[in-house]
């Protein structure tokens, strides 16, 4: 497979809205995905003029963020602060795009006093900012960095500028089953100082990654549950959003997972039921009507089972949702299934239980790409579902048709691998891909 990278890099704009700057990173982090695409396709980062860039930027959806630095497309993203004109595009885009709200995601490496000013007089600007390790020791060692993480979070609290904090918790847990594990929990003691939401992810190993960090997935599924039981315990007294990633959706509801500047009238583990007084079924609902309408109240459902109508929101106090499926996208499986209920419905693991409750004929594809415990459906490639497929035929002793989610490929059809559906035979007759997923 040939891509012509700015093709790509214009799909990559008016798909995801996403703005890819380049792949050098000033970091080794030992859990980087980058690493761990061995054999597969990824495009390089060309770095280009700002002005070459704007002319890109014509496909921008301004009404959504528009995203720097996040690895959402094929592209092997680095460090966007190393792109040395990086404030002048942003000026040049906030010029353009006055009303556009811009999120970065970075290291923190570089950020410096005056860097963050600049950020703030630009103005609607956020930054997700990826502290993994407060301690220079440990930042040193797990991601050859050259700043503790406390020294840029104490930086970050100077400038009036929005930010969030993500973790990943990663295979260093099994080289000390002690203190090792509660690194963490240091993290987030030292962020009830200031705050603000902290994203803390699960990394997704391969089985090359897997061998080489000497560990199994049961090890890792164990290390996983007995941390994220205990941040979820952690939580509930704490005063900040806590959000665990990637999440295993039980229903299709809409769950608060945190509320940024919370008064305390939500909790994670609410629902939310209506926003400015309209019904909602799920979570990418509430998402895109507090885009359409600023939400001013919302009616909840308590983890108590309690209903409780309009709680009007301050300007800054925000519950973050779980995205989950869209209620347009179940109609449509609902609708397809009525007429055709032997289909079977692919699904990634984290939404296996959810699917099971509303549907028959569920499957999780088998991962042979990458193996080890990456279960993200954007991982999968058309020849696992096509060996997944073979199988359950195989079971069931007769042909089948199966649901896809359209997320198995990028935009120009590409899987990660760089194969199409085409190129597995018969594979066009069997799958139907909804609109979205």
């Amino acid at each position: 497979m040939k891509l012509n990278e700015w093709d790509y890099l214009l799909k990559s704009i008016s798909g995801s809205n996403t703005l890819p700057l380049t792949s050098r990173c000033n970091l080794s982090c030992i859990f980087c995905s980058n690493k761990q695409n061995s054999g597969f396709p990824v495009l390089r980062v060309k770095e280009r003029t700002v002005d070459e860039l704007m002319v890109a930027c014509e496909f921008i959806d301004p009404v959504k963020p528009l995203v720097i630095g996040e690895s959402a497309t094929r592209y092997f993203e680095g460090e966007p602060f190393l792109y040395l004109s990086i404030f002048e595009l942003l000026e040049k885009l906030r010029n353009k795009y006055p009303e556009m709200h811009i999120k970065i995601t970075t290291n923190g490496e570089l950020l410096t006093e005056k860097s963050l000013q600049i950020l703030s007089n630009i103005g609607n600007i956020s930054l997700t900012v990826s502290i993994n390790c407060i301690d220079f020791e440990e930042r040193a060692r797990y991601l050859k960095g050259t700043r503790p993480g406390r020294s840029i979070l104490a930086l970050l609290d100077t400038e009036n500028i929005d930010y969030t904090v993500s973790a990943v918790i990663f295979p260093r847990v099994f080289e000390n089953m002690g203190e090792e594990k509660e690194s963490i929990f240091q993290l987030l003691e030292c962020m009830e100082k200031y705050r603000k939401t902290v994203r803390i992810f699960f990394a997704g190993l391969s089985s090359e990654s897997m061998n080489r960090f000497k560990i199994t997935v049961s090890q890792f599924d164990k290390i996983q549950h007995e941390i994220s039981s205990k941040i979820n315990v952690y939580r509930k007294d704490c005063g900040f959003p806590i959000i665990m990633e990637p999440y295993y959706i039980e229903d299709f509801a809409a769950y608060v997972e945190g509320v940024e500047n919370s008064t305390g009238r939500i909790q994670p583990g609410d629902i939310i039921k209506a926003v400015n007084g309209k019904n909602v079924i799920c979570g990418t609902e509430v998402i895109k009507n507090y885009i359409d309408s600023e939400a001013n109240y919302i009616s909840i459902q308590t983890k108590d089972g309690v209903l409780v109508d309009q709680i009007f929101l301050s300007d800054d106090e925000k519950p973050i949702i779980r995205p989950g499926v869209s209620n347009r996208m179940l109609k449509w499986i609902d609708e397809y299934v009525e007429t055709e209920p032997e289909t079977v419905i692919f699904v990634s693991r984290f939404a296996e239980k959810a699917f099971k409750k509303r549907y028959n004929n569920i499957f999780v594809p088998e991962n042979r790409t990458f193996g080890g415990n990456i279960y993200c459906y954007g991982l999968f490639s058309f020849m696992d579902i096509y060996e997944t497929l073979k199988k359950i035929e195989k079971e069931f002793g007769k042909s089948v048709k199966a649901i896809v989610n359209p997320a198995i490929m990028d935009s120009q059809g590409f899987d990660i691998t760089g194969k199409t559906i085409f190129d597995h035979p018969g594979l066009t007759e069997k799958i139907i891909m909804p609109p979205e997923m």
